[in-house]
Parts: structure tokens; C-alpha cells; sequence
């Protein structure tokens, strides 16, 4: 006669609970061999709290405890270490993604410590730009006084100025549009029938297109507060046809080569008119804030005060001590 085998029960859980019924999983290991066996079954309660297994051989179960059944299998397998081929991919995958993610995110503290140091590096060279302008302004603030006072002079004239007048003075002048810019010469790009006014370049390499008029010529119409006069309409037109124009060659390589124009989309600044009242600057700043700093309308009031705000902070006494120093 064959002995019964005898088990002992090492883990289990339920999955399923009501009143005195219950569904549980258990884990039983055999005290001879040793051997490990799961067993599932129905349990009714007894008075005294214990639970015995209910009569019969099969059970089943609702749908909807699978989920919780299999939970509880995966539990068991790795709490056993016992080895499933169907849980091993998803573990796999975890460990692959763990292992992405790991190198993604240090990845991300090198690119942060690499702006970082960036950001060390444009302050840096951000200080020493403006150390630059400082000095350039210091050693010919003279020059630049002058150079003002002649500009304010040819405005005043007012009716009797012609546009070459002003294109010509700027262009010998061109630290006025603003210390940053190196280059501002007029330009004809290849096939346009018309020529830029000034074609400026900072030394970010930014391209800013500058179209003129007449300081004469009204900047508002006449009937709406904010609406622009048939003049300051058509030239805006005029400047962003220029825009098209630079953008187009600027995609064509031969001709960017020819035409030194590498700017994918510059900026419009158009200079036209007087705002001799603090109303006048308003109404203008108005106007431009809703060209999004694409184009700027800037009157010659305009420009004449940023270039004398630029010379202000240096005082006589300042400029004459760098000259003493200068000199030693």
C-alpha cells in the first residue's frame, strides 16, 4: 500500500472572501522530497473560525478574479524564485526600459551641467561685449557728441532734407542704430529692383533690414488714433517685401554666398517721421507691441533719443579719468 504524502503549508492567500465562504492559493511543500506544489481551493468556516476545504473536486470561478488569481501566482513565483517563461519578457522589458532610463537621464545631467557652464560663458562674454561698447564710447565720446548734434541738426531742417541726405550721413555714422551693430552698409540683392536701405548686422551675425524715409513724412493717418498714414502703410509693405526677398536668398546657397546674407528671417525696423510728444511715443510703442518684434516702426526722435541715452551714463569726469588712466 502506498504511503500518503504529507505537506506542509508554506504560504498562501486569498482570492476571493464572502461571509464564510472563501477561495485561497496555497503553497505546499512535500516533507520528503521536498517538492513544492500550488493548490487551489474552496474553504468553507467552521464555529470555531478554522477553515476546511468544501466537498468536491472542481470549482469555478467569476471572470473577473483571473486578474487577481494570477497577481497572486506571480507573487509566489518570485517569492519561490521559481522560473516562468511567460513573466520573464515583461521582466526583461522592465529591466531594458530601467536601463533607457538610466542612461537618458544621465544624459540630461550632463546637458544641464553643459548649460550651465554655457550660461557661465555667455555672461561672461556678455560682460566683456559691454566692457567693449563702454570703452568704444569712452574713447570717442567727443566724436559721438558731435556726431549727434549734426544729426539733430539735419533733422531740424525738417521740409529741406532729402532721404539720400540722412542714408548718407547714417551710413558714416552707423554706432547711432547702436554700438552691437559692425556692419551697415545699403545692399542690392540679386534680381530685387529696389535697394535696402541699410542692411545692419550685429555681432551675433543678426540681420536687421532698415528701410528710411522722411522725417517729414507723417507716421499716423489723420482720422483713427491708432491707424497709420497711407505713407508709413505702403513702406511697411515695402519693407516686408524686402523681408521675402532676404529670406528667399537666403535659402538659395550660391546666391547667400554672393549676397553675405545668411539670415533665414531678419528683423524690419522702418524709420520714418517726427514724435515730438510723450502721446506721439505712446500711440507708436502701441502700434509696435502688436507686430509681435517682427517690424518696428521707430521715428527719428526715436532714434536720436536712444543714441544720446547711450552716451549718458558717461559722465565728463568719468571719460576723463579713463583718459588719465588711458594715457599712464
Amino acid at each position: 500500500m502506498t504511503k500518503k504524502k504529507e505537506y506542509n503549508i508554506l504560504d498562501e492567500e486569498e482570492f476571493y472572501k464572502t461571509g464564510k465562504s472563501r477561495g485561497v492559493i496555497k503553497v505546499s511543500e512535500e516533507k520528503t522530497s521536498k517538492s513544492k506544489i500550488v493548490t487551489f481551493s474552496r474553504e468553507i468556516q467552521k464555529s470555531n473560525g478554522s477553515w476546511i476545504p468544501k466537498k468536491g473536486k472542481f470549482f469555478a470561478v467569476s471572470f473577473g478574479l483571473i486578474g487577481k488569481i494570477i497577481d497572486i501566482l506571480i507573487k509566489f513565483t518570485r517569492k519561490f524564485r521559481w522560473s516562468v517563461t511567460s513573466i520573464k519578457k515583461p521582466e526583461e522589458k522592465i529591466k531594458k526600459l530601467e536601463r533607457q532610463l538610466y542612461e537618458i537621464t544621465k544624459q540630461k545631467t550632463t546637458l544641464e551641467e553643459t548649460i550651465k557652464n554655457l550660461e557661465v560663458q555667455i555672461d561672461a562674454y556678455k560682460k566683456e561685449v559691454e566692457n567693449y561698447r563702454r570703452q568704444i564710447i569712452k574713447e570717442n565720446i567727443e566724436v559721438f557728441k558731435k556726431d549727434l548734434e549734426e544729426f539733430e541738426n539735419l533733422l531740424n531742417k525738417n521740409e529741406q532734407i532729402k532721404e539720400k541726405s540722412i542714408q548718407e550721413f547714417l551710413r558714416k555714422k552707423q554706432w547711432i542704430f547702436g554700438p552691437e551693430y559692425y556692419n551697415a552698409q545699403p545692399k542690392k540683392p540679386v534680381g530685387s529692383k529696389s535697394e535696402f536701405d541699410f542692411y545692419l548686422e550685429d555681432f551675433k551675425g543678426k540681420g536687421v533690414i532698415v528701410e528710411l524715409k522722411l522725417p517729414s513724412d507723417p507716421i499716423f493717418s489723420a482720422y483713427e488714433r491708432f491707424g497709420l498714414s497711407s505713407k508709413c502703410a505702403e513702406s511697411l509693405g515695402q519693407l516686408i517685401r524686402y523681408i521675402e526677398t532676404t529670406i528667399a536668398i537666403s535659402h538659395g546657397t550660391e546666391i547667400s554666398k554672393i549676397e553675405e546674407i545668411n539670415e533665414t528671417k531678419p528683423l524690419g525696423v522702418l524709420i520714418i517721421g517726427r514724435t515730438k510728444t510723450k502721446e506721439d511715443i505712446k500711440r507708436l510703442e502701441t502700434v509696435n507691441f502688436y507686430f509681435h518684434k517682427s517690424i518696428e516702426i521707430v521715428s527719428y526722435d526715436m532714434l536720436l533719443n536712444k543714441a544720446k541715452a547711450l552716451l549718458r551714463p558717461f559722465t565728463a569726469e568719468e571719460v576723463k579719468g579713463y583718459q588719465s588712466k588711458v594715457q599712464k
